[in-house]
């Protein structure tokens, strides 16, 4: 399993780089909504939709949604992320203390859903890529993704004893929480000093990046959530040893909406 892991990221770590440095805009968007519609794709098996005519319904429909956010202004959309973020972590909450998850237990809210949490991170995704920091930004921003996967993977395993929520996800521990938030600020630090931030911009970037991955998180958890709903491991198997891209971009989908977001109010 960890050689497959090794050798699906050493072949799509290079080609995710040039893409995002190279790719001319348009098809840079072609590109990431084919990576969404396949997220949507797997959406629809957490969802329990078990017709395939259904399921490629329903991923024509997010893809269609994209074209709205060429005429609702783009800090509607990330605001309304936040919000069903936020909606999201109280349903985890709830099914972690064995209650209803605030309405995922029903299936037309996980329809709804995966409109209002996929197109956002879409979105994100072309808005950071074209900022006047350019593609290095949204590649900053995913390498804060993956340092709070990686910090919290490394500090679960060498300190790791207290369970963060055994019912949503047995493995995962406070202590690598603590290490993947870390992982995370140290990124941004040096991130911020290679660019020569000021005072001022470097603690903007800090409590962004802080905020960030703390989203990260939960869409990690938001998943693990759903994924024991429909009694199924992983989304798919598209991605040697990762599973579905729905395992692998889940907390990219959460944190990204919400980066784009503070970088709209702060500057």
């Amino acid at each position: 399993m960890l050689k497959q892991r090794l050798l699906t990221i050493l072949v799509a770590l290079p080609i995710a780089i040039l893409a995002i440095g190279y790719l001319p805009d348009k098809w840079f968007a072609a590109l990431t909504a084919v990576i969404i519609a396949i997220c949507a794709w797997e959406w629809s098996q957490l969802i329990v939709i078990q017709r395939p005519a259904l399921r490629i319904l329903y991923v024509v429909f997010i893809l269609l949604t994209m074209g709205l956010t060429f005429i609702i202004p783009i800090i509607y959309w990330f605001s309304v992320a936040v919000v069903v973020w936020l909606w999201a972590l109280g349903a985890v909450i709830c099914f972690a203390c064995g209650r209803s998850a605030w309405g995922f237990q029903h299936r037309t809210i996980k329809y709804i859903q995966g409109f209002l949490m996929l197109v956002p991170g879409w979105l994100a995704m072309n808005v950071l890529r074209n900022t006047s920091a350019g593609p290095a930004l949204l590649i900053f921003v995913l390498i804060l993704v993956w340092a709070v996967d990686s910090g919290a993977y490394i500090a679960g395993r060498l300190w790791g004893s207290h369970l963060l929520i055994p019912r949503v996800s047995p493995k995962k521990t406070w202590e690598g929480l603590v290490g993947g938030v870390v992982l995370a600020l140290i990124s941004a630090f040096i991130y911020g000093v290679a660019i020569d931030l000021s005072m001022e911009s470097m603690l903007h970037l800090t409590e962004l990046s802080f905020m960030t991955a703390l989203f990260a998180v939960l869409g990690d958890l938001f998943e693990s959530m759903l994924k024991r709903q429909a009694g199924i491991k992983d989304t798919g198997s598209i991605l040697p040893g990762h599973g579905g891209f729905l395992d692998r971009f889940d907390s990219a989908i959460a944190a990204l909406p919400i980066f784009a977001l503070g970088l709209l109010i702060f500057g």
